[in-house]
């Protein structure tokens, strides 16, 4: 384990610069797949307001389960790409990735008391078994400041049958996704026991909805199709992410986001539901949507012309096979034993 989580010391701003390969560019965050688009805004809104309520420009920031990879399996921590004038830093279970990362349990972090002034968790609570969930809460709150923020999808009716719809669309290729078995394997998280632990603590929070559900479903249902290419991919969430995702954080949402004030920080939180309520100019389309629509429908042409591509080259493949078979020596024998019979069966029937 890295002696930076060991010593819980705040990360040099050589390291945060060094916090991905030394050969990576700035991520496009408008190319991340819709919804951890969607977590990561609601990041960079609050880490705005806490900013400001700390009157300081940088901020010492924790993400827990903030481990991902992208398309093509490069390591990626996305916290260091949504606030990137900020020190950050995440956990996660996940070995060999970028400096600025300690692989540590959320259930016991490895740093100081109130050493961060921000901590966040993004998709990450559905994914502990149901009995550490408390623990792994207020671990969070341990370590933080003047607040936590928390982002899940909780229990309810239409989550529960969106993921059976996903789940099953996914059987039905013979198909399997890792972290969606794992909500079923744990039970979706309960937003009401949540309330509970955080009232019986005297914390005060907000909470809002994030996700639209109606989009989320089938835009998961893409980002998991078979053949999609990852270029069609960026250019579908680069459009979703301009024009559709500033309207989602409304109901019925696939998951609930949780701003919670430590004691002493409660006039925190009026400013961060301000920042985080959609405006009214959110739900207007941008001026060039027609551009980005034209964009993605080529990139979806050029998608399709590739999938004919492999399939015209597997067809070519499988004609040189059977024409191998029929150049082969076991064709030529059956054809001549079939030539054979039919002259003897001609001179049987003419005598």
């Amino acid at each position: 384990m890295s002696t930076v989580g060991q010593e819980a010391r705040t990360p040099t701003h050589g390291e945060v610069m060094k916090r991905e390969d030394a050969a990576s560019a700035r991520v496009d965050l408008l190319t991340l797949p819709f919804d951890q688009y969607q977590r990561y805004r609601v990041v960079a809104k609050v880490a705005d307001s806490v900013r400001l309520y700390l009157d300081q420009p940088q901020l010492r920031v924790l993400d827990v389960g903030g481990f991902h990879r992208t398309r093509e399996g490069r390591p990626l921590l996305p916290v260091a790409h949504a606030l990137p004038s900020d020190f950050t830093f995440a956990t996660d279970l996940a070995d060999g990735v970028p400096s600025c990362y300690v692989r540590a349990s959320g259930a016991s972090l490895p740093f100081r008391s109130e050493v961060f002034d921000l901590v966040v968790t993004c998709d990450t609570l559905e994914h502990i078994p149901a009995v550490s969930r408390a623990a792994f809460v207020d671990e969070l709150l341990r370590v933080a400041t003047p607040c936590v923020l928390l982002i899940a999808p909780f229990y309810s009716e239409p989550t529960q049958r969106a993921e059976r719809i996903l789940r099953e669309h996914l059987a039905v290729r013979g198909c399997a996704h890792g972290p969606l078995e794992e909500h079923f394997e744990h039970g979706l998280p309960s937003a009401g026991t949540l309330r509970a632990q955080l009232s019986a603590n005297d914390l005060s929070f907000i909470e809002f909805a994030d996700g639209y559900l109606p989009h989320w479903l089938p835009m998961m249902a893409i980002q998991l199709a078979p053949r999609v290419t990852p270029a069609f991919l960026a250019e579908l969430n680069r459009f979703y992410n301009r024009h559709l995702s500033p309207t989602d954080r409304r109901e019925p949402a696939y998951r609930r986001a949780f701003v919670i004030a430590k004691p002493g920080h409660e006039d925190l939180l009026p400013a961060i539901a301000s920042a985080v309520d959609p405006s009214p100019a959110a739900s207007q389309l941008h001026a060039d949507i027609a551009e980005d629509l034209d964009c993605l429908l080529k990139q979806s042409e050029r998608n399709a012309q590739a999938r004919l591509a492999i399939l015209e080259a597997e067809n070519e493949r499988l004609m040189q096979v059977l024409r191998g078979y029929e150049q082969g020596r076991f064709i030529r024998l059956m054809r001549w034993i079939h030539q054979w019979r039919d002259r003897v069966t001609g001179r049987s029937s003419g005598s």
